[in-house]
């Protein structure tokens, strides 16, 4: 495995959040730094500057993952949640308003924590759902992942 170092400073946070999880299950939030670029459904890059972006987004769920210091999790729904900017500006991340949009960007990220071990494999298996939902809107736009443990 790579060692993979933050390019953006980052930010964590832990704990159960508004949603209700059975008794049983954790929920860990992760919130990404704001104004991070995003790879959307809608994205024309060419080969190099998508793999370089890829790499990136990687990067950071690798390392937010282990920030964090979440547990090995066997099986998890995982609740993406976008915050778009409240307004254009240089250092916000794309207006996305179609959030299966988020998907290319939502994969990528997944990749990065299955790499620092938390899943045993991004499968079906382990990750049993992605869902997407907008939130409220903030100043650059921003990403957070809500990753709730689901009983075998």
């Amino acid at each position: 495995r790579h060692k993979m170092l933050p390019e953006k400073p980052l930010h964590v946070s832990r704990g159960v959040t508004g949603r209700t999880p059975s008794a049983e299950s954790r929920t860990w939030t992760i919130e990404f730094a704001p104004g991070m670029e995003l790879l959307t459904g809608n994205s024309r890059l060419s080969r190099y500057p998508r793999a370089e972006l890829i790499k990136t987004l990687k990067n950071a769920g690798y390392i937010m993952a282990k920030q964090l210091k979440l547990p090995r999790i066997e099986r998890a729904d995982v609740a993406v949640e976008y915050r778009p900017p409240a307004h254009r500006h240089p250092l916000a991340s794309a207006m996305i308003r179609d959030a299966d949009n988020l998907a290319p960007a939502t994969k990528a990220l997944i990749d990065g924590i299955t790499m620092a071990g938390i899943f045993p494999q991004d499968s079906v298996k382990h990750v049993r759902r992605v869902s997407y939902e907008f939130g409220p809107k903030s100043e650059r736009g921003q990403v957070l992942l809500h990753i709730t443990e689901v009983p075998a």
